[in-house]
């Protein structure tokens, strides 16, 4: 029992966020996957959306965190996934991509410019999103008698850790 449970924050549906600098606009989408497939077919959405954009950069975390893919889609490297898969791992979000979509407006924003530009396109959509948290654990039934009841309360409640139900008979579940 001294382990922390796993925690893994996960959004409940899309979400959107803006930032301009410059006269760019950087538009976020933020949406909630489950696959490596459903995050492309969500790009190519977005894509297909914004089709007169000059960049469709992002980045995925899915399956549990086991494939975490991101893109700059002709930025400079390192300046527009990167960033935004930081946001998200900062966030500690799971099964989600987001899309962070470039309209440039004339003027280079520098590699610094960039980093900072995506990564704030990317929180203003996970400020805006509705996140749950999932905890990892197993469901247990302990049976005990009325006096040991406030002994397990505390361990438990030291632990951090729930308890759903209580049932009072003979004895308490």
């Amino acid at each position: 029992m001294g382990q922390d449970r796993k925690e893994i924050h996960m959004i409940l549906a899309d979400s959107a966020g803006e930032l301009e600098d410059r006269r760019s606009r950087f538009l976020s989408a933020l949406h909630p996957v489950r696959t490596e497939e459903e995050a492309l077919a969500f790009i190519a959405a977005v894509k297909k959306q914004y089709w007169d954009a000059r960049h469709h950069c992002f980045a995925y975390i899915v399956e549990g965190g086991r494939t975490v893919r991101c893109s700059d889609d002709g930025e400079p490297q390192g300046t527009a996934g990167r960033p935004i898969l930081d946001v998200l791992t900062g966030a500690g979000l799971q099964d989600v991509i987001c899309v962070v979509t470039r309209y440039f407006g004339g003027t280079l924003l520098g590699t610094g410019g960039l980093v900072r530009a995506y990564s704030g396109a990317a929180s203003d959509a996970v400020k805006n999103a509705e996140v749950f948290t999932r905890r990892e654990g197993v469901r247990l039934c302990i049976r005990m008698n009325y006096t040991d009841l406030g002994k397990i309360q505390y361990l438990l409640g030291a632990k951090n850790i729930p308890i759903v139900d209580s049932v009072y008979a003979e004895d308490v579940r």
